[in-house]
């Protein structure tokens, strides 16, 4: 698997990401899932500290990305979920437009 993920049984694991997670990756993320999967909450200051953001705003930059292109999500019922091949491909193009 690209990106840093390791497979189980065919499944990127989640500890890739998440070193406290042994779940495996769903292949439909939620919004606040794909936001963690791209660190989308997490502000590097100036000094390297990182702090967690506010969820509103991290909503707000995975709205933009959407918006930009760089991803789709699919509608299911009322709800939005994003592809985790889909995010995982974004990561490894560095958030390159295609």
């Amino acid at each position: 698997m690209t990106a840093g993920g390791r497979q189980l049984a065919g499944l990127t694991v989640w500890a890739e990401f998440f070193p406290s997670s042994t779940e495996p990756v769903p292949p439909l993320l939620t919004p606040l899932e794909t936001v963690r999967l791209l660190r989308l909450d997490l502000r590097t200051l100036p000094d390297g500290i990182e702090e967690t953001r506010e969820p509103a705003d991290s909503l707000k930059s995975l709205d933009h990305l959407c918006r930009k292109g760089l991803l789709k999500p699919r509608r299911i019922g009322k709800c939005r979920r994003f592809a985790r091949a889909e995010v995982l491909r974004l990561i490894e193009e560095g958030g390159a437009a295609t």
